[in-house]
């Protein structure tokens, strides 16, 4: 689910949020596994999507901690189902399905990160739009780095307690994740996703033996 419908944003909801949606969900198949029998292997880990399920405000943190950067996906992608030796055993045979299983989630796995790129680091879309971060309004290319500010805007997301009149003391800030419900900015990005996926589509169709 969204971080806006997580946290019942009170912004309409675009087609960005669907994208951002199955962006998680890719995210969690890679992660458990796709198939019935790579979930089995995976049941009962300990894995980091674990807390995007513990309670609300945890998926909003470590969903938007996990968007913030390209470094910080690439360690939840470490986390990504990889066949045990033991499962296949060691003939030639089974040594050449394990690397054809790993070279499809490899190949998940740039989709992840091609589609973070689109919904959080568009660079067709404005500076207060890109990001997973709370920024300071006078600088929106900066997050704001008081760690407390940021606890407590995860807290009244979560709590759904937008009243601007019990902010007053705090420091101006835009939302990323709002300004994406900008029509203008929602279009943009859901245009350059269908793009990117429609290519990935066409590749796959372009290698399939009928």
């Amino acid at each position: 689910m969204s971080v806006n419908n997580l946290r019942k944003a009170k912004v309409a909801r675009t087609a960005v949020d669907d994208m951002e949606s199955i962006l998680y969900l890719l995210i969690w198949l890679g992660v458990w596994g796709i198939t019935t029998e790579h979930r089995e292997q995976t049941r009962g880990e300990d894995r980091r999507v674990v807390n995007w399920s513990m309670d609300v405000g945890m998926a909003i943190r470590n969903k938007r901690l996990t968007m913030s950067s390209e470094s910080n996906l690439k360690h939840l992608l470490n986390d990504f189902y990889t066949p045990p030796v033991s499962k296949l055993g060691s003939t030639p045979q089974a040594q050449a399905e394990r690397k054809s299983v790993i070279k499809e989630y490899n190949s998940l796995k740039q989709i992840i990160q091609k589609m973070r790129k689109a919904i959080f680091d568009n660079p067709n879309v404005p500076d207060n739009a890109r990001g997973a971060e709370i920024k300071p309004s006078n600088d929106p290319s900066m997050p704001i780095s008081n760690e407390d500010f940021i606890d407590d805007a995860v807290d009244e997301w979560a709590l759904d307690l937008e009243d601007k009149s019990n902010t007053d003391n705090k420091q101006e800030s835009v939302d990323s994740f709002e300004e994406r419900a900008n029509p203008e900015v929602a279009r943009r990005i859901h245009g350059d996703v269908v793009e990117l996926l429609q290519t990935y589509a066409d590749r796959i169709r372009s290698m399939a033996v009928f």
